[in-house]
């Protein structure tokens, strides 16, 4: 069984990570689809988040990873459910491989929350194994992205922009966050869905 799955869809910073594991072997590939696939900004190729360019983008990192690991047609795989990787779904029926939808379990959600972690790191966002991991800790991760896309000061009303060039800028909630003051936007997202913040 290959299993396929997500990490970094419902973050702010960054694009996202796709691994491919191997249970068999327990091999594991992974690659990055980067921001401006969530952009609309990039002059070369602009409005690429309204093309959903994410979607080839994913297609592309799953082609490398099935060549690095020699995924056999007959193997089936087990991919998560997340929108990002529809296209993937679509890639693997084109091509004849077995599939089908189940949600990254151990070690492939441990290994994709390392491998996130090195990515996040790497565009100089460093958040901890235990935020990034910890459901309870959703909102102090969430505070921790806007805290660094605004270069340390949440009450900002604008993003610090070489950070906001590798965030999913794209997105309707990065404007939500980005050029509000964090208190505001906490406040009119919890009255906007009672129960939630974000």
């Amino acid at each position: 069984m290959i299993q396929i799955g997500v990490a970094g869809s419902g973050c702010l910073v960054g694009g996202i990570v796709i691994g491919c594991y191997r249970d068999a072997t327990q091999e594991f590939v992974a690659g990055n689809v980067a921001p401006t696939c969530f952009q609309n900004t990039d002059p070369e190729q602009p409005n690429q988040y309204a093309r959903k360019a994410y979607l080839a983008a994913a297609v592309a990192v799953v082609k490398v990873c099935f060549r690095e690991l020699r995924v056999q047609p007959g193997e089936t795989s087990a991919v998560s459910n997340d929108y990002t990787l529809s296209g993937v779904h679509a890639w693997l029926t084109q091509q004849g491989y077995a599939w089908q939808i189940a949600q990254a379990t151990a070690p492939l959600h441990d290994l994709l929350m390392h491998e996130f972690q090195a990515y996040l790191a790497s565009l100089g966002c460093a958040i901890d194994h235990a935020t990034l991991t910890d459901r309870a800790k959703v909102g102090l991760f969430w505070w921790q992205q806007v805290r660094w896309l605004k270069h340390g000061n949440v009450a900002a009303r604008t993003p610090e922009p070489t950070r906001a060039a590798l965030c999913k800028t794209g997105w309707a909630k990065f404007a939500d966050w980005a050029y509000r003051p964090y208190a505001e936007s906490r406040a009119r997202k919890a009255a906007a869905h009672p129960g939630g913040a974000r």
